[in-house]
């Protein structure tokens, strides 16, 4: 007859088969979370991602590996789905952790200050956003943040934000260096090209600089009337009358009543004859036809 005998764990051991388990839970719903938030699932990847952070916080405190990682993705989440105050708050906690990664890589670190900056651009708190965006800037200087796409939108989102503090020469330079990234390297939707040759337009004509704000408007207009399939109308106006006006304070007034014309069947298919811009762009192609019968 054969007899086993098992040695009885001590609590300590017990202890530690517990946290791996739970640091298996943790792992598995932080993957859980990724993957929703790369499908979109922004609820979904926000429920398991607060999850995570439970069973993050119930091992180890804010010294469980990965604790910031979760921090972020959860503030990502919430940026997503347009909560920025709790995107903030989280993404301020990932930052603040004594968990390592975010301490230890620059280009995470780099990331999750770029996300902070963004989310307290969205409330208006310009002159914090800035601070953070800034921080960006050096690190990218220093080299250890070389993702195009991540650049890109950097530059994109900061000189937005310089752009509301009407810094329009600083703005100028940040979105040509995101136009220069765009046209080199990063694939932008559409929408997203026009927006940024039209916010590249709109600083340019804050400082009169008309011609080259006229070939970014227009190239923000034809993107638009050739690859953007949902268009919205209110856009299209705004694209079309920034061009019209940008064409006369060139003094080329054949261009200016063409676009104004356009501007007057827009704004009366969206808001009928009685609309105050209908009938202000409907005065400027008056007086634009009076000039032209004189000249």
């Amino acid at each position: 007859v054969s007899f086993f005998f098992f040695k009885q764990k001590t609590a300590y051991e017990m202890l530690r088969s517990l946290v791996g388990s739970e640091m298996c839970i943790r792992d598995s719903l932080y993957v859980l979370s990724l993957i929703k938030s790369k499908n979109a699932q922004h609820d979904d990847a926000l429920n398991l991602g607060l999850k995570a952070e439970k069973f993050g916080e119930s091992i180890y405190g804010e010294l469980s590996p990965q604790l910031d990682q979760i921090y972020f993705r959860i503030g990502e989440a919430f940026l997503k789905k347009g909560n920025f105050q709790m995107s903030e708050q989280y993404t301020k906690k990932a930052l603040d952790t004594k968990s390592p990664t975010l301490q230890s890589q620059n280009f995470s670190r780099c990331k999750a200050l770029e996300q902070l900056g963004y989310v307290q651009f969205k409330q208006n708190k310009l002159e914090m956003a800035l601070e953070n965006y800034q921080q960006v800037n050096q690190l990218i200087n220093e080299g250890v943040c070389s993702a195009k796409d991540f650049e890109q939108q950097f530059h994109y989102r900061m000189a937005l934000c310089l752009k509301k503090l009407k810094r329009y020469a600083e703005s100028e330079q940040l979105l040509l260096k995101a136009v220069e990234l765009t046209e080199k390297s990063v694939a932008l939707s559409p929408i997203e090209e026009v927006k940024l040759h039209q916010n590249l337009a709109f600083v340019l004509s804050q400082q009169n600089k008309w011609k080259i704000a006229a070939y970014h408007q227009k190239k923000a207009l034809q993107q638009f009337d050739k690859d953007v399939k949902d268009k919205n109308k209110q856009q299209n106006e705004d694209l079309v009358v920034g061009l019209g006006l940008m064409y006369y304070k060139l003094g080329k007034f054949e261009h200016a009543l063409a676009y104004y014309e356009r501007a007057c069947k827009i704004a009366k298919q969206l808001r009928g004859e009685h609309d105050k811009k209908y009938h202000d762009y409907s005065q400027i192609v008056h007086d634009l036809r009076l000039s032209l019968i004189h000249i």
